[in-house]
């Protein structure tokens, strides 16, 4: 008796709760149906693993630990390692959207590893402001038009130079991911918003050769 009073006496309140607790179910509903497709998309694609969010230093070891124990017994470790390290290390450093705190300014985005028949993949993929796309292409264009001899060779220079306090590295990472890989590399941009492009970048490590 006491709820059927409660309710007849509060039925704005009660329809706010209804409409509140529809829309709960509802969101609840949507973000299952939302996972299930991540869970379809990754069986499908063979993805071994993925991860989304700020890249630090901790969650890149527990990543790499998980590629040594899965490719324990295989002689391409150490290339598809150090390829997986660099991609890491170019969301930590250059990815345009960061999360910054008080001990921290750590780059934002997301990286996949899967596997085939016939090859590995690594894909990795972060935001950059579209001022730097065109820069971006360049570099990279550049770096996939020469020859095993000229990257080498490329590589050491850049070795060699004196580099800038902030470059991080900026560019070894993509010419040693080109050696290590053979060429086999490649390289997507697509608009994200009003600031932001999204670069998506891609290296597959054959297993035969």
């Amino acid at each position: 008796m006491y709820l059927q009073n409660f309710f007849f006496n509060n039925q704005s309140l009660c329809k706010d709760y209804c409409i509140s607790k529809l829309l709960f179910i509802s969101i609840s509903i949507g973000i299952l149906m939302d996972l299930l497709n991540i869970y379809r998309l990754m069986k499908e694609n063979d993805i071994l693993f993925s991860f989304k969010g700020a890249l630090n230093q901790e969650i890149l070891v527990e990543m790499g630990n998980q590629i040594k124990t899965h490719l324990s017994m295989n002689k391409k470790l150490k290339k598809i390692f150090g390829i997986f390290i660099e991609l890491s290390q170019n969301i930590m450093h250059y990815s345009d959207e960061r999360e910054i705190t008080q001990n921290s300014n750590i780059g934002i985005g997301i990286i996949t590893f899967t596997e085939s028949e016939q090859e590995y993949t690594i894909t990795s993929g972060n935001l950059v402001f579209h001022e730097k796309a065109d820069d971006l292409k360049h570099r990279i264009d550049n770096i996939k038009a020469m020859t095993a001899a000229e990257l080498k060779e490329h590589y050491n220079e850049m070795i060699s130079r004196e580099r800038n306090a902030e470059s991080k590295g900026a560019g070894l990472g993509f010419i040693d991911i080109c050696r290590k890989s053979e060429g086999n590399i490649n390289y997507i941009f697509r608009p994200y918003d009003d600031i932001y492009t999204f670069f998506q970048f891609v290296v597959k490590i054959d297993k035969v050769n």
